[in-house]
């Protein structure tokens, strides 16, 4: 299916790169635990920065370390595999 017509009939029109994605908890580890929102530009910013990084190909096997508390954890091991 072409790309336009997916996004056309599966992200709102209202849905603007600024607009919120999701609220990660942090763990508090510089003082009290708290929630961040991250836009879908935060998300989109950290998988272009990986992908001018390394490349990653299908037949590449990852291992994210890193939480899913922390943004890039987050949105590196979710969006990059």
């Amino acid at each position: 299916m072409p790309t336009a017509l997916l996004r056309r009939g599966l992200i709102p029109y209202d849905v603007k790169l600024d607009s919120l994605a999701t609220v990660i908890f942090s763990s508090g580890s510089t003082g009290m635990p708290k929630g961040v929102m991250l836009s879908h530009r935060n998300i989109v910013s950290n998988l272009e920065g990986v992908q001018q990084t390394i490349n990653v190909n299908r037949s590449d096997c990852l291992l994210g370390i890193l939480p899913f508390f922390h943004s890039f954890g987050f949105s590196i091991g979710c969006g990059c595999p």
